[in-house]
């Protein structure tokens, strides 16, 4: 193997085929990374002249989060091409890793005198000048808010830099991927619209006031949503579900109030009207306004529903057939026409209880967020 490996320079492209052969693409990544930087290594022994070695193993290096010897690497790639942008982005990038944000500015300045159009090389710049702003008024160590899109981009590989999607601004999502919300007497749902992610691909923070979304979508691009909350939750009490089309991440109200919005926007809360004296002292049940004749104990309705919750009883598809199940069954002969209408004519896309808005018209095809409605063809 050594022979084939060191025998001569006309052998440097064995070096390629038997990397790959050691590291397939089904091997853990750090087997991968490992490998490399094994090559270059190889690869240097033949040719110690040749930067675009010295890039590579510098980039595998930063994989393995080994910063200094990325760096130490990077440098020796400049001393042997001072005007290589490869290079001095290399240096950049893993110095930006160290904290040393004043030389990564530097050299990232190299590279957009060098070629000014290297992908996301302003975006660069702007993040180390802030990062050396904060550390002149001396405040606390920077909040690593983007620090996952942050990485994801800085170990791209320089050879495929171009196509590589530059990190979310602060507060905001990536790509097309769409997210909403609803809420109900306890909790506020968030779903996110990712299809496919796997457990080790999706990463959930929440904290009293803020909740933080981080996923790798199958397209190797990275999703990033960060929300302030409009109102305090108990993140103690939040469960997120993967389903195969969406995330749900479901909030546990700290104050039973009704969110007029998602996010802090400064709209005050609508409190539940508070009971009367005379309300609290006596059993009656509360009733509210409706058309139907039918009279229904909504409390014990809602207590019922609330214990299945706390149980955690009926999840999915079977918690929702259920619960149309207990609508329709006691519900008024007005509830079960408009969702008997509302079900057929819309395809099962709709479910509607409000027979008056329904009555008069079609209720038209609504399908879920991402999907495509069909008929079948004959």
């Amino acid at each position: 193997m050594e022979q084939i490996l060191f025998d001569s320079v006309e052998h440097r492209t064995s070096l390629s085929a038997f990397g790959q052969a050691c590291s397939p693409p089904a091997a853990p990544w750090n087997q991968r990374v490992l490998v490399i930087v094994l090559v270059e290594i190889a690869a240097l022994c033949i040719d110690d002249s040749n930067c675009d070695y010295y890039i590579k193993r510098s980039y595998a290096n930063l994989k393995l989060d080994k910063f200094t010897e990325s760096k130490r690497d990077a440098e020796a790639a400049i001393n042997l091409s001072p005007d290589n942008p490869k290079a001095f982005l290399r240096k950049a990038i893993t110095c930006f890793h160290l904290g040393e944000y004043k030389e990564a500015l530097k050299s990232f300045e190299t590279v957009l005198r060098i070629d000014e159009s290297t992908p996301g090389i302003r975006q660069w710049i702007t993040w180390c000048k802030e990062r050396l702003d904060r550390s002149k008024k001396d405040l606390s160590p920077v909040i690593q808010e983007n620090e996952a899109e942050l990485k994801a981009y800085a170990m791209a590989s320089v050879e495929d830099i171009g196509d590589a999607p530059l990190p979310a601004t602060p507060g905001g999502s990536t790509g097309k991927v769409k997210h909403d919300w609803y809420q109900t007497q306890t909790h506020v749902i968030v779903t996110v619209m990712l299809k496919g992610i796997s457990k080790d691909d999706l990463k959930v923070h929440v904290t009293e006031t803020t909740l933080s979304v981080t996923a790798l979508l199958p397209n190797g691009n990275e999703y990033s949503l960060e929300l302030d909350l409009a109102h305090p939750i108990l993140d103690s009490d939040c469960v997120t579900k993967i389903l195969p089309s969406k995330v749900e991440i479901k909030l546990k109200k700290r104050d039973d109030i009704f969110w007029a919005a998602l996010e802090g926007d400064g709209t005050p809360a609508l409190k539940p009207a508070s009971l009367t004296s005379q309300s609290c002292a006596s059993d009656s049940k509360r009733e509210y306004p409706s058309s139907s004749k039918h009279k229904h104990d909504w409390d014990a309705l809602a207590a019922e529903v609330a214990k299945s919750e706390n149980e955690e009883q009926g999840e999915g598809e079977a918690g929702l057939n259920q619960l149309f199940q207990k609508i329709y069954s006691q519900g008024s002969d007005e509830v079960r026409k408009a969702m008997n209408k509302s079900y057929y004519e819309s395809g099962g896309t709709v479910l509607s209880t409000n027979w008056n808005d329904i009555s008069q018209k079609k209720v038209e095809v609504k399908p879920p967020d991402g999907m495509e409605f069909k008929t079948w063809e004959k």
